[in-house]
């Protein structure tokens, strides 16, 4: 009759659980690994407001911390525009490239308000600026097959001037981004 040993018996369970705990499964998706990355994007985007919309396209880097070279910690987040301003931000990413952003609202403020002041222009339309609030903001998206796609969706309440008159509206303000 052979004799178990009770230490032997245990650490072949830990080593099997261990190996068992690291080896990939079969089927299993492999990680995604979002920290640290960058990303060269198109940005799509379009603003609307009452009576007026106008949309945008614009070429940028995205930038997933850490990152020293951009001042990153290891959640932050970085939208880089050609043409249009920087968003800074942090991240959350799950092991399979699904990503949540939250824009920092200050950013996102002056970069819709920009939008509405020069969607006002092309309108030809003075249009000043009164108050602006950010009612909302959401930004997800995934990296998979090696693309990553992030799309924000910002609602705000706006009240400005325009030919002697005071004017508030709802608005919305949509970019898709997507980037390799």
């Amino acid at each position: 009759m052979l004799r178990r040993c009770p230490a032997f018996v245990a650490s072949i369970a830990v080593v099997g659980l261990v190996t068992w705990g690291t080896a990939p499964l079969r089927g299993a998706a492999p990680v995604v690994v979002i920290a640290g990355t960058t990303w060269d994007a198109s940005v799509i985007g379009k603003i609307k407001v009452k009576g007026a919309s106008g949309s945008f396209g614009d070429l940028g880097r995205v930038f997933f911390g850490l990152n020293q070279d951009q001042g990153l910690a290891d959640n932050g987040f970085l939208l880089w525009q050609q043409d249009g301003p920087s968003i800074h931000g942090t991240y959350v990413a799950d092991s399979k490239g699904k990503i949540t952003v939250t824009c920092n609202p200050a950013e996102l403020e002056d970069a819709i308000t920009d939008m509405l002041e020069d969607l006002a222009a092309s309108e030809g339309v003075a249009f000043h600026l009164t108050s602006f609030t950010l009612t909302s903001q959401k930004t997800s998206g995934k990296v998979s097959k090696g693309v990553l796609k992030l799309k924000t969706t910002a609602k705000f309440e706006v009240t400005g001037t325009a030919d002697g008159e005071t004017y508030s509206s709802k608005g919305s303000l949509t970019v898709t981004l997507v980037g390799d």
